[in-house]
């Protein structure tokens, strides 16, 4: 499946684009999964799991000097991932309070590497 709207996840600075049409990939989703799992000990996907290809931008914040030289720098500011092609793969963070919140791991299409990980907060209800 591809992204087909751009989606802010949720409580982050990380965007998630449809990919370019045409868009090749390396890898297929599920080799690219056991590619970054196998080093994390994650054999499978969590229950339920969707997988999407998109372009994902991920901001760390200013040029942070030499701790950032080797990222992407744009505009004065530097990035995880400015518009790469990835995997995202996201499950529902909370069915048993049936909220619409996901949890995500996005993994490069091309070599399996994991970018980042986004765990959705649980809301804080009633004092």
């Amino acid at each position: 499946m591809t992204v087909t709207t751009t989606t802010r996840i949720d409580r982050s600075e990380n965007v998630f684009a449809p990919p370019p049409s045409g868009a090749t990939p390396a890898m297929t989703s599920k080799q690219a999964w056991p590619a970054f799992s196998s080093a994390s000990g994650a054999a499978k996907q969590a229950p339920g799991a969707s997988v999407q290809l998109g372009l994902l931008t991920s901001p760390i914040g200013p040029y942070c000097g030499v701790s950032c030289d080797s990222r992407v720098v744009k505009d004065g500011i530097a990035y995880r991932a400015l518009n790469q092609l990835v995997y995202g793969y996201s499950w529902l963070a909370f069915p048993h309070r049936h909220l619409r919140s996901r949890n995500w791991v996005f993994v490069d299409a091309n070599t399996g590497h994991m970018i980042i990980g986004v765990n959705a907060r649980e809301p804080v209800t009633g004092y």
